[in-house]
């Protein structure tokens, strides 16, 4: 279809359409060899998206437009999604829960958009369940004149989206779980046997909490190795409550002031719940590359 665009008309005259009696346009189409991984248009909302296994190409083009993936998982897995960086355009990657039932949204489950033009994005690690799980790429956001508007394209260069998948043992930090009613729940080894949990502090203001229960009084010790470039934060806290937790703060520790361990040593825990969170402070650092370990004993 091939019809005129909306022209400027004066104030208080309802808006028209463009037109040239006189002037004939001239069409031209031409079919061209794409990447055997190339993205299935129309997929520019969750209902049509393009299946992927591995890794997809595709367009962000016209201005304004985004590409849905989906993933489908036989078993609960970590899904590691990273985005090419684009020539002319700022990019923004998140990852979505598909709608529960028609007529719902989606729920977004984590976002990136760390980088500008000519930067890529990159999610390490989201937890998803068996099922389908949606992928979204799309400009970044930009204020023109007061308005935030979602235009970038690049009709030039493909972006190249890569998903892996890997097994979720519980042991490592999967999104979301910035936040006590989302924090990653885990079982203690025995007395005598550490504890350890690995994780990635990205993108930037991310924090990773964990969630723990005590059938017995017993002190804990709480080590979180050095992250190359980061200035890292270790907090626990009591958690009450299921539906809605409320954390009580017991300790902290951010006694490097830069790239080092954080420790909290021998604290006397009774029974109950507890969370134990990893960040930098006030959110400043963040590193994609170098992970952590939290070892608990």
């Amino acid at each position: 279809m091939v019809k005129s665009g909306w022209i400027a008309v004066a104030k208080g005259e309802k808006p028209r359409r463009g037109a040239d009696p006189k002037t004939p346009y001239a069409l031209s189409v031409t079919l061209e060899n794409g990447p055997p991984d190339l993205e299935i248009e129309p997929n520019d909302d969750p209902a049509r998206a393009t299946p992927i296994t591995a890794t997809r190409e595709g367009w962000l083009a016209p201005g304004g437009d985004a590409d849905w993936y989906v993933v489908k998982s036989d078993k609960p897995q970590l899904l590691r999604v990273e985005l090419s960086a684009l020539e002319r355009a700022d990019t923004e990657l998140s990852v979505w829960a598909p709608p529960a039932k028609p007529g719902d949204k989606p729920t977004q489950l984590a976002r990136a958009n760390e980088g500008g033009v000519r930067e890529g994005e990159l999610i390490p690690s989201v937890g998803i369940p068996a099922g389908d799980t949606l992928i979204k790429v799309e400009s970044a956001q930009r204020n023109l004149d007061g308005k935030w508007m979602r235009d970038g394209e690049d009709r030039d260069n493909l972006y190249k989206l890569t998903i892996a998948l890997a097994p979720d043992d519980g042991t490592h930090d999967k999104e979301p779980n910035d936040d006590a009613d989302h924090a990653q729940t885990f079982a203690l080894q025995a007395k005598g046997t550490p504890t350890a949990l690995t994780g990635t502090l990205w993108p930037k203001k991310d924090q990773d909490l964990f969630r723990f229960h005590l059938d017995e009084a017993r002190p804990l010790s709480f080590r979180l190795s050095a992250v190359r470039g980061v200035d890292t934060m270790l907090t626990l806290s009591e958690a009450k409550g299921d539906a809605k937790v409320k954390l009580t703060t017991i300790g902290t520790a951010d006694a490097a002031h830069g790239e080092g361990e954080e420790q909290i040593l021998s604290v006397p825990l009774k029974a109950g719940d507890y969370v134990v969170s990893v960040s930098s402070p006030k959110g400043k650092d963040a590193s994609a590359t170098s992970g952590y370990t939290l070892t608990i004993q």
